[in-house]
């Protein structure tokens, strides 16, 4: 009895600190990229996977040229650390934008498609890309200048990677889609994780009171166990 009742008191203290604590000191979880890469569409069979660079660029260049310009960056998470049950309150895709080539592509929208099919960064060439999500989840508006930050409203799709079964994780695609339509195609560089800094990250904050329903869990859980000992 007097075991029981010492592991209810450390249960109630751990879980009065996660309640009294504010939710982003409690509950922000950082992933770094499982797989990233890049896929050129005038190179269909190379495979950039251990490149030090992601890019996006829109396909169509001057008419008198064929369009086939495009670059993607493809980007996957490992997130089965994160319990089924737990709801999302919030996560964000971000990407170093360090450089770009031939036109600034200041104020292009890059759009964020979640990936439906099975891709792997060793292997991954234009040829063999996964296929995506028919409408993009989010964009972002590329800054002024380079040696920022960008990021992408993924919430709802990590929250259905967590809670949906039938939705399977293969992470983003990061595309341009905007037409250019002449010379000098704005090429948007982005580092991924194979540089070594300004990795690629994911910022996921699970709602607070699904923190705590997930403690008050394991500790009946925990009970539970000890009285069927």
């Amino acid at each position: 009895m007097n075991t029981q009742r010492t592991l209810m008191q450390v249960g109630a203290a751990a879980l009065a600190a996660i309640l009294s604590s504010s939710p982003a000191m409690a509950s922000e979880l950082t992933f770094y990229p499982t797989d990233d890469a890049r896929v050129k569409m005038a190179y269909p069979s190379t495979n950039y996977g251990s490149n030090q660079v992601l890019a996006t660029q829109n396909r169509y260049g001057h008419p008198s040229h064929p369009a086939n310009w495009e670059q993607d960056t493809l980007i996957s998470f490992d997130l089965s650390s994160i319990p089924a049950g737990t709801d999302i309150s919030s996560a964000t895709l971000q990407l170093y934008y360090y450089d770009y080539n031939d036109t600034n592509p200041a104020g292009r929208e890059l759009t964020c498609y979640r990936i439906t099919g099975e891709w792997d960064e060793d292997s991954v060439t234009w040829d063999t890309r996964p296929d995506h999500a028919a409408t993009p989840i989010s964009a972002s508006i590329v800054p002024p200048g380079p040696g920022v930050w960008m990021d992408w409203d993924v919430t709802s799709d990590v929250h259905a990677f967590v809670n949906d079964p039938g939705v399977d994780n293969h992470g983003w695609m990061i595309m341009d889609e905007e037409y250019w339509g002449t010379y000098n195609i704005p090429r948007t560089y982005f580092r991924s994780k194979e540089f070594g800094t300004f990795t690629p990250y994911l910022t996921v904050i699970p709602e607070p009171g699904t923190m705590a329903l997930l403690a008050l869990g394991g500790i009946g859980l925990f009970r539970h166990r000890r009285r069927r000992c």
